[in-house]
């Protein structure tokens, strides 16, 4: 789903990314606003609109983790309609444009992952990735690659369309962000902010042509979401949350308005972007040993897994900010499981990861091709997701 072959002429497209002004003053002012409300969360705010502020930041992320990233990117387990809806709503809550979009644009990321190809370097450091990509246009070689991902299972998701279709992200300050050019090569200042002030290069642009969402386009809830997110977002994003602390319990219009509209985005904006630029801050470097010998053991849990994450993207247990089968987002997953809401969760047992080692020190083939025969040829045990 999120191969992709480069085209012939690509190398003949540009790669370099120019800024995107627009995005550039948004996020300033984003970023300047929310002093402003810390300021006010501090000392002004009531504590209704305080635990207001954390439910809406918590469930924005869950549609992002959830919902955009494991079940709609990875296809890591099934949803029923019901929870696809409610994580279309969640995931619309969080500001990151449409569902379809950013699929596409993770989907790109995956697929080049750490090459030049994929502008969140991390070679370029955290600020880069993190940020600045999401304030630079897409190159001409991005763009081309941008029209190939495949989202047919997005355009077949009503949904998503329907969120789609009033997405006013879709070309401005959010969505040009790039999700493929967070190359964490390039360094996490790269990966985590630098990408996010650039558009994609003309080499990216074509290389997105390329993406895969054939499964986007055939699920309706991705599609209805396309189709009318402006609607959605209005709604969803900025009148219901901004009006509950007026309406019910009487907080002032600067509290609403500096706290659950600018702090709260800004907030929510910083942990969507780390799903790309986390493995500069969990994952190890190239040579670097485990457990890291680094006095940052004290504050940061460094690991494999957000590179694991990039050779098996389907297992359901691999978390966003360098996790493995734990977390709220693989807990709620499994209550999903247990109440009948979410099915065939993707995983891979220790058996099936021992043959693929295996059979790669045999064959000298690439863990990632003797990983995929294997995780084809396991059979897991009904009700594995209730077990740790």
């Amino acid at each position: 789903m999120v191969k992709i072959s480069e085209a012939r002429d690509a190398p003949a497209l540009s790669r370099a990314r120019d800024a995107d002004w627009p995005a550039v003053l948004f996020f300033i002012h984003i970023h300047l606003l929310s002093l402003y409300g810390v300021w006010l969360l501090l000392f002004e705010v009531k504590l209704m609109t305080v635990l207001l502020l954390v439910a809406l930041t918590s469930f924005g992320l869950l549609g992002v983790t959830t919902g955009a990233h494991r079940l709609w990117a990875h296809r890591t387990y099934k949803a029923s309609t019901g929870l696809r809806v409610a994580l279309m709503i969640c995931q619309t809550l969080a500001g990151q444009g449409s569902i379809y979009e950013w699929v596409r644009y993770h989907r790109l990321h995956h697929a080049h992952f750490g090459t030049d190809s994929d502008p969140y370097n991390y070679k370029q450091g955290f600020l880069h990735a993190h940020m600045m990509t999401r304030l630079r246009q897409l190159s001409p070689h991005q763009q081309r690659l941008m029209e190939e991902v495949d989202v047919a299972d997005l355009e077949a998701d009503w949904v998503v369309m329907f969120q789609k279709k009033i997405v006013w992200f879709e070309a401005s300050v959010v969505e040009v962000a790039s999700v493929i050019a967070y190359n964490y090569k390039q360094g996490f200042l790269h990966a985590h902010m630098m990408t996010r002030l650039r558009q994609l290069s003309p080499h990216q642009q074509r290389l997105m042509e390329e993406v895969d969402v054939a499964d986007l386009e055939a699920d309706w809830v991705v599609m209805f979401q396309k189709k009318f997110y402006w609607l959605l977002y209005g709604i969803v994003f900025l009148l219901l949350p901004l009006n509950a602390p007026l309406e019910y319990w009487d907080d002032s219009v600067l509290s609403s308005v500096f706290v659950i509209g600018f702090l709260r985005y800004l907030v929510v904006l910083h942990a969507a972007w780390l799903v790309e630029s986390g493995i500069c801050v969990w994952g190890l470097k190239p040579g670097e040993k485990y457990p890291a010998d680094s006095n940052m053991v004290f504050i940061l849990a460094k690991t494999f897994w957000p590179h694991y994450h990039y050779l098996v993207p389907q297992d359901y247990k691999s978390g966003e900010y360098g996790t493995y089968d734990c977390g709220c987002s693989t807990a709620f997953i499994r209550v999903w499981a247990a109440l009948g809401l979410a099915t065939d969760l993707q995983t891979v047992d220790t058996a099936t990861a021992q043959r693929a080692l295996a059979e790669a020190a045999r064959t000298h083939a690439s863990v990632s091709k003797t990983l995929e025969e294997q995780i084809k040829k396991q059979r897991l045990p009904e009700g594995h997701y209730l077990k740790r």
